[in-house]
């Protein structure tokens, strides 16, 4: 009977583990996602095609000024546009001029493929 309880309990945490160690990756999936369908707007900002980032591309600066507050946030939020962005031609300082441009409190850098987002 013991042995079938250790069993039981060896079960439960085996299968317990890897949803807790998966609460972060499914935090960071749903962080990702806010902050790509914020910024997809930007687009046209960021590869250049317009001079000003449009009223929907700063109300997904804003949103996401709003939401992203603390410092791992805010890493975690560098990393999603990193990304995202893999692939793309694009001008990393127009990601930084996006807040002024908008008139946005929040500092984001020059994202590039050789931005450390952990800094």
């Amino acid at each position: 009977m013991s042995s079938l309880l250790l069993g039981l309990v060896a079960l439960v945490l085996l299968l317990s583990g890897p949803t807790l160690a998966s609460d972060d990756d499914y935090a960071f999936e749903a962080l990702c996602s806010t902050v790509v369908g914020k910024l997809t707007p930007c687009l046209d900002f960021v590869e250049g095609d317009t001079g000003n980032p449009s009223a929907d591309c700063c109300g997904g600066v804003q949103d996401i000024a709003n939401e992203v507050q603390d410092e791992p946030g805010k890493q975690a939020a560098c990393q999603c546009i990193k990304d995202a962005l893999t692939g793309l031609t694009y001008d990393p300082n127009r990601i930084a001029a996006l807040p002024k441009n908008c008139g946005v409190a929040i500092k984001l850098p020059p994202i590039s493929m050789d931005t450390d987002c952990s800094k």
